[in-house]
């Protein structure tokens, strides 16, 4: 088995006017995962939109 090989794939997906975020965090190590859930966690609580108004 390959050392640098990824174990799993954490994926974090969001679709929001039309437009689509996905991030990706691959894990080579088991022992890492669950602070990357975390991390991934503490992202997807800082996503927020802005509403914005047009003015022609």
């Amino acid at each position: 088995m390959n050392i640098g090989a990824v174990k799993i794939q954490i994926y974090l997906s969001t679709i929001c006017f039309n437009q689509i975020l996905i991030i990706n965090v691959p894990i080579v190590n088991y022992c890492l995962q669950n602070k990357f859930e975390r991390r991934r966690a503490k992202i997807a609580h800082k996503i927020k939109t802005h509403e914005t108004s047009f003015v022609e």
